[in-house]
Order: C-alpha cells, then structure tokens, then sequence
C-alpha cells in the first residue's frame, strides 16, 4: 500500500507516531544514557563551575567553543544543577531535532521520506549506544557543542532553503546570526556551516537576482554574524586580557595547529588514515554492496507487479515481512557497512541535486526544493570529513553521520523508486520495500541500543543526579566509581579540592568537590594542548586535597598507561605528586594502570610537619 496519500490524507499521522516512538525510547533508556567515566562528567562539571561564578578561560579550561557551557551555566543559575534537568533539556532540544528533521525532508522530498527520516534519527541516533563507552547519543553526548551546533547548522540549511522560496533580508540575518553561535561550537560543525554559506552562495549567484540586492545580503549576514562572538568577547574581556578572550571565544578551533594532535594515532583512526588504502577499499565494497542491494529490491518490485493473482502478492509480502522481521531480530544486519560508503553517496547526492536545481534555475520556485536538498547534501559531505575513511553511526559518527544517513534514507524512499521503475504499480511496491528494509535494520540498530540500557541498573548516585551504570556481573567499572564516589562524599568535607587522574571529572561534579586547577582532564590531547609543564605548575601553586587515580586505558592515543617511564604520558605529574606528600588512603577494584581491569586508588596530602598549626 503506497503511504504517501494516507500521510498526506492524515497530517496528523506521522508526527503523533513519530512522538511516541520518541517518548517510548527515551522511556526505556531514563538516566541510562550518560557514561560512568568518560566525557559526560566535563558538560556537567565545568557549567557548575560557571554557575558557581567561575571564568571560562580563567578558572576552568575547556576544549571547545564557549556556546554550549555558557547555556548549560545559564540553566543551572536558573534551576539549579542537577543531572535531570541536562538530560530533560536535552530530550527537548532532539525531539525539536527530530521533527525539525521531519519539516525539513518533507519539504525536500515528501512525506514518507520524511516520516522513515524521523524514525531512524530517533532508532538510530537520537538514543544510540552500540558499544560499553556511552556518550554517542543527542541525551548525554560527549560533548553538547556538536548536538548545540548541529541544531544551528540545521537551522542554518533551513533558513537558506527558505531564503530559496521566498528571499526575504530577515532570513540573510538570521542565517548570519546562526553562524556567528556555530562558531563558538566546534571546529568540524564551523566547517560544514562554511560549506552549506558557500553552496548558499553559489546558488544564490545562479538566481536572476540584482547584485545590489545579493550585496545586501551579504552585509546583513556578515553583520549578524558578528554579534555572539563579539558579545562573547566583550563579556570575557571583562575578566581577562584581550588575547585570553578570544582565545576562549576561538576555543573551537584551538587544537588545529598543534601536530601532536592533528597527527595522533586516536585521530588517525578516527578518520580512517590509519589504513587509508583498507578503508577505502572498504568503502568502494559499501558502495557496491549498497547498488546491489538496491538493484535486487527493483527487480523484485518489478516482480510483484507482474503477478495477476492476489494470492501471490499476499505471499511475497507475507515472505517480505519474515524477512523484515528476521533482520530487525538479528545481529548480522548493521547500518556499519552501508555507512561505510556515506561520503560517496552524499557527493553523489551533490551531483543529483546541483543537476536538478541548475535545469530549474529559471523558475524560482520549482528550483527551491532541490536548492534545500542540495544544502543539505553539501552539509552531509563536510561533516564527514573528520571520519572521511572511516564512516560508521556509532561513536563521532553518531552525530557526524547522521546528515549524510537521512540524505541516504530520503534519496532510497522518494528519488530511487522514481528512478528504477517504470509504472505506479512498481514504484509503489519498490517504496515499501525500501521502507520495509530500513525500517527493519533501523529496529536492529535500537535493540542493540535497549541490550546495554538493560544491562544498566546500578545507581551510581542519589537525588537529581542519579544515574544508573552498569552491573557489576556486566562491567565492574560502575560499581567502582559508585564506591569511590561514597568514600569521597564520606569522608572528606564539602570544602575539600578534587583532582581526578586522567579521566573522571564527574566523581567531581557528583561530589560537588571542585578541581582547584583549571585543568579538568590529563588524557594525551589535553596534554599536548595545555602542556604538561603548565599543568605542573598548576598543581604545585595550589595542591589538591585529595587525589583519584582512576584507570583508563589509553593506548587508542598511540601511549602507555598514565605516568608510565616509555612514553613520558603523565610522568611529570606523577613524579610532582610523588614528591608532593600524597598518601594512599583507599582503593577500589582493581590496582589502576597495571592491566586492562579498571580499578581506583585514593590519594591524601599530608600535610608536612613545619606547615601544621600549633596544636
């Protein structure tokens, strides 16, 4: 049965669906979603901070732009801080995402492709987990800076498409305005905010517009642009000099020209130039992988159409849904080898879009829809460029990905049946193949996704910031960290300093125990951006209390262990600590830095002789 007439039929439909299929996720995932250790700790504890009335740039460094703590210290003055209401914004802002998604597809395509769109965002992406370390999903993601800048980079691609359909001077504002927040986001989100101005642009000069009316528009969105990063400025430049201002107000870009992280084997493996040739060919396999796939769903539409008898085409159908039923149960289905190809297809959908916006160019309006897709695609493409060779929806491509994933879903649902078939008949029953099948996968992407929410029941902490982490027979490393966080919140004052090593800035916003540095993670990038040498400096002007060792295994960084001799990863704050009067006062789990098992160990100064008070 063709969806199309019953969802136009029915407006109501696909967002009523779509909205329960949302609130049944993230009731299955509530207060599952963060990681115990890793990442999510930074996007509560430096806004606590800023609410606490702590300077970005000053007491507390980051590694982005200013935009999204600045936001998240804002919510915290407001209502205080607390895990839930992070998570409760954040559920708001995907759902906007989500349907916003929705809007936008159904303008550039129709409204099935946008009803399959907004499915696999929410199955697929919106709550996603695929492997132990969480932090790949829109509700507690690894940083809200790429959630905050897709959000504004989407709002940018819409505000241009618009601008396609009916130009007007307040939307080259707003778009500027847009991009003068993703700026202070992060530095891939900045890069395909600059593709989508400049794919604008081009557009733009193809209409049969005056130039003195594309010069102000140019100088409006240069203008709006302007204004959230100097206002950032102005509003730093109040606590530090000038060049620390902006540089807190550039910090997304601040890691660009130090080679030790551009070049470091985490970021190599990231993009895929770790095996460039390997993974290229790995795409080129997607790719042909993926027209088969697609050529073998065309021939069998062509089938059912050339069946008279309705009993047969009840039967295929019937057998179509085992099949559908027995991808979205299994585990051999993944979205990872068809995500392999994602820039390939999306550079494809350039072509596609660009051919059809360039043949209507004269008539304005016919031109806006491909012009929106053609944006969108742009925007798809530069946003895979940090995982260029080495495309995948888990991890970076969780955010990264999913663009070119939903351009992908919404070219196979509308254009592709277009395309492959000759009569209403095929076309219909190659659509609800198509549909049929990503449903299906997308189902086996969320089951996986519920597999690890279930295996989540431990509460680590209490109260508005409770959230839950693994059982102990499942991952020992959530009952550790909840142990270690009992101890520190038993038996040292709230006025007492926290410092954790490397990684697990969280046990101090939990603990509400502060980091008397400004430095808040020692992991290899950290180091090679502050300097180790700055960061010891730090720490000896003003000693944390207590110290934790938490284990963490970083040779996906090209390094040993923290503090180990072979690499000099950490060594300098070892030996500072070493020689500082620290004491071992408890451990937890197993013996930190030794092997892969995690385990905490914790640390006291002791304060020396000469230095303590008369009794």
């Amino acid at each position: 049965m063709e969806l199309e007439p019953v969802l136009r039929r029915h407006r109501w439909m696909a967002p009523a669906l779509l909205g329960a299929l949302f609130a049944s996720l993230a009731s299955v995932g509530w207060l599952r979603w963060p990681d115990h250790l890793v990442d999510f700790g930074r996007e509560l504890y430096v806004p606590w901070r800023l609410a606490e009335g702590d300077v970005l740039g000053r007491d507390v460094y980051t590694l982005f732009g200013p935009l999204s703590h600045s936001f998240n210290a804002l919510i915290f003055r407001l209502v205080g801080p607390s895990v839930r209401i992070i998570l409760a914004m954040n559920l708001i802002l995907a759902v906007l995402m989500m349907f916003g998604i929705h809007r936008f597809i159904r303008a550039g395509a129709d409204r099935t492709a946008a009803a399959v769109a907004g499915l696999v965002f929410a199955l697929v992406f919106a709550f996603a987990q695929y492997e132990f370390i969480a932090g790949s999903n829109y509700i507690a993601p690894y940083a809200h800076e790429v959630t905050h800048g897709l959000i504004l980079c989407m709002g940018l691609v819409a505000c241009f498409g618009a601008q396609l359909r009916r130009p007007r001077m307040w939307r080259s504002a707003l778009a500027g305005g847009l991009m003068g927040l993703i700026f202070l986001t992060k530095v891939e989100i900045a890069a395909a905010a600059v593709g989508v101005c400049i794919a604008n642009a081009v557009l733009a000069s193809m209409r049969p517009e005056p130039p003195r009316v594309l010069a102000a528009r140019l100088a409006w969105f240069v203008g709006a642009a302007t204004l959230a990063p100097l206002a950032f400025f102005i509003t730093f430049s109040r606590h530090l000099a000038p060049e620390d201002a902006w540089r807190v107000v550039s910090g997304a870009f601040a890691g660009l020209g130090n080679s030790d992280i551009t070049s470091n084997r985490f970021y190599l493996v990231v993009s895929g130039f770790d095996r460039p040739a390997a993974n290229a060919w790995l795409a080129l396999k997607a790719l042909v992988g993926l027209i088969l796939a697609c050529a073998a769903m065309a021939g069998s539409a062509r089938v059912i159409a050339c069946f008279n008898s309705g009993v047969l085409r009840a039967a295929f159908w019937l057998i179509a849904l085992a099949g559908a039923a027995w991808i979205a149960s299994s585990d051999t289905f993944s979205l990872r080898p068809l995500a392999r190809p994602l820039q390939l297809t999306s550079l494809a959908a350039c072509l596609y879009y660009f051919r059809l916006f360039c043949s209507r160019s004269a008539r304005p309006r016919a031109s806006a829809r491909p012009g929106a897709m053609f944006l969108w695609s742009v925007f798809s493409v530069t946003l895979l460029i940090k995982i260029l060779l080495n495309c995948k929806v888990g991890h970076y491509g969780a955010f990264l990905a999913m663009p070119a994933t939903l351009l992908l879903v919404a070219w196979l649902v509308r254009d592709f049946p277009n395309h492959a078939t000759r009569t209403r008949l095929q076309r219909s029953a190659l659509r609800s193949l198509v549909v049929l099948v990503i449903v299906a996968v997308s189902v086996a992407h969320a089951r996986r996704t519920a597999e690890f929410m279930g295996a989540k029941n431990l509460p680590m902490s209490d109260g508005a910031d409770r959230i839950f982490t693994y059982d102990p027979q499942v991952y020992d490393a959530g009952v550790t960290m909840a142990a270690t966080l009992a101890w520190l919140q038993g038996n040292t004052p709230p006025e007492a300093s926290l410092l954790v090593l490397p990684e697990g800035v969280i046990l101090n916003y939990l603990s509400r125990r502060a980091n008397p540095t400004p430095y808040i993670n020692f992991m290899p990038i950290e180091l090679a951006l502050y300097g180790e040498d700055a960061i010891v400096a730090a720490l000896e002007a003003n000693p944390p209390d207590t110290i934790v060792l938490a284990h963490k295994n970083t040779q996906e960084y090209g390094v040993g262990f923290f503090g180990n001799t072979k690499d000099n990863y950490g060594r300098g704050i070892v030996e500072w600590m070493l020689g500082a009067g620290y004491q071992s006062v408890a451990s937890f789990g197993h013996e930190p830095f030794r092997d892969v098992r995690f385990g905490t160990r914790i640390l006291k100064r002791i304060e020396p002789e000469a230095a303590r008070p008369p009794p």
